[in-house]
């Protein structure tokens, strides 16, 4: 099982518990700076360390005064990181959001478990 950090955000602990249950986990978790409550955390679904292009892909969670979204995006070496489409809106930390993002998760990461 991937190690949790410690610091994350309460919504990535309710997502990673909606990915358990999937029989999905992260590659990798990051916490996001606990000095900075605008980062995110990170749930790498993809890492490819031999590439010259891109470190991987990963899921973020972030916060807004207690509201939460997350994004898929890549690590890329030039040009900084990319977004992709299929993250959720700044929204309530519900369990219908958390499966919601685990869903989007499994949908682009399940290959890679």
């Amino acid at each position: 099982m991937t190690d949790k950090p410690n610091g994350l955000w309460p919504f990535t602990l309710m997502v990673l518990s909606e990915l358990d249950k999937l029989n999905l986990k992260p590659l990798k978790i990051e916490a996001h700076d606990p000095v900075d409550n605008e980062s995110s955390d990170f749930l790498w679904g993809e890492i490819d360390l031999k590439s010259e292009f891109s470190m991987g892909e990963y899921l973020t969670i972030s916060q807004y005064k207690g509201l939460f979204s997350s994004d898929i995006g890549e690590h890329a070496f030039v040009g900084g990181s990319v977004t992709f489409d299929g993250g959720t809106p700044f929204s309530e930390p519900t369990e219908k959001l958390a499966t919601l993002v685990a869903a989007n998760y499994a949908e682009k990461f399940a290959h890679a478990s």
